[in-house]
């Protein structure tokens, strides 16, 4: 009687565990099932996202990846080309869509100069190049830097290493096509040539400098030690006192007030002697 109670007992509490695995297990594969759905989803959805970034920054779309800059004739022409076809290529521009795109990026001068051409020859890319390169080109203006290379002397505040960058930038101009080792004899002599001081300007030639670089050293070394002996020696300064009462500061020889102080001595001196007369006459 009792084995029959605990074994109906044992086969219901047995069933009911059953039950409860076979309920999570359903559970589990409806979860993992969703899971893969969801993880399929994020898988494809990066790549439209891609499509759409892909489209956003598309030239057909309106939006190119890199604009250009804007060019007003007073920067390097040559460098702004330069950059202006990276930016090209970049976008992946065509003929009239560099045109376009560099109309619209001039301005002052240069927008002057799209005013001027014919209207064909504002959307046709090399004409619109060509006369560009024909306004600002340093090509055309070689022999206009040549001559301001040639006379070109330090401005008062001009420091050294100002004039030499300048006077290497001006060479660049003035010979586009020079070596580099022309350039840098060309630029030391210019170098030389355009320090205002006399005594500086033979010092340097004749240390026989080989580069700009080695005669602006030798140029930075002589101004340093001047201005070191200017310091050291610089006039006495004394200071005296007006009849107004108030201290002002000048120059004054050593020699001149000297004599100055025996000047006052010896008026001191008589008028002490001429007080004695007097006291000498009144005792008699």
């Amino acid at each position: 009687m009792i084995k029959s109670e605990l074994r109906e007992e044992f086969e219901s509490v047995l069933s009911a565990r059953v039950k409860t695995e076979e309920t999570a297990n359903e559970g589990l594969s409806t979860v993992l099932s969703g899971a893969g759905q969801s993880k399929l989803g994020k898988e494809k959805q990066p790549a439209e996202c891609n499509v759409t970034s892909a489209r956003g920054t598309d030239y057909s779309a309106g939006r190119p990846v890199q604009k250009p800059a804007v060019f007003d004739g007073r920067s390097s022409w040559e460098a702004y080309v330069t950059q202006f076809e990276i930016v090209a290529e970049i976008n992946q521009w065509d003929g009239p869509d560099k045109a376009a795109f560099l109309a619209t990026s001039l301005r002052g001068p240069a927008l002057t100069v799209l005013s001027n051409l014919p209207s064909e020859s504002r959307v046709h890319y090399p004409s619109l190049l060509a006369a560009l390169e024909s306004r600002f080109g340093n090509k055309r203006q070689s022999e206009l830097h040549r001559m301001k290379l040639r006379n070109r002397v330090r401005r008062r505040d001009e420091t050294l290493p100002e004039l030499a960058e300048d006077i290497e930038r001006r060479a660049r101009l003035a010979y586009p096509e020079a070596p580099i080792e022309v350039l840098e004899n060309l630029t030391k002599d210019q170098f030389i040539d355009a320090l205002n001081d006399d005594e500086m300007r033979l010092r340097v030639a004749q240390a026989r400098p080989t580069t700009l670089r080695a005669a602006l050293g030798i140029a930075l070394e002589i101004e340093s030690f001047s201005l070191a002996v200017r310091r050291r020696f610089r006039p006495v300064r004394t200071v005296h006192e007006t009849p107004t009462k108030t201290n002002t500061e000048c120059f004054v020889d050593p020699q001149e007030e000297t004599l100055k102080r025996n000047s006052e001595f010896l008026t001191e001196l008589k008028k002490m002697t001429s007080e004695l007369r007097e006291v000498v006459r009144s005792v008699n």
